[in-house]
């Protein structure tokens, strides 16, 4: 998965493979997202729960000093599967 200005996602089987791209700008560049950064030093590029707490992961492991946009699609999917975000709303 890729989403930058487009979106692009690959899906595979040992059988099949699966491709597809959208437009992806506005759902992530700028929409309601304040901290937002490029891929550097700080950027949280992963998202995760561990034993009950929430986990994030910066590039080169350095203070976090904004987000990308896949740890922004990493957390929303955590917050989903822990109940805390509702998709229906």
């Amino acid at each position: 998965m890729d989403i930058g200005t487009n979106g692009e996602v690959l899906l595979g089987s040992r059988d099949r493979l699966w491709a597809c791209s959208a437009p992806a700008g506005p759902a992530l560049e700028g929409a309601q997202l304040r901290c937002g950064m490029r891929a550097a030093l700080g950027a949280i590029d992963r998202v995760w729960l561990a034993d009950g707490d929430l986990r994030v992961h910066t590039l080169g492991d350095a203070a976090g000093a904004g987000h990308l946009r896949l740890g922004v699609v990493d957390a929303v999917a955590v917050l989903l599967d822990a109940g805390v975000l509702d998709w229906r709303v």
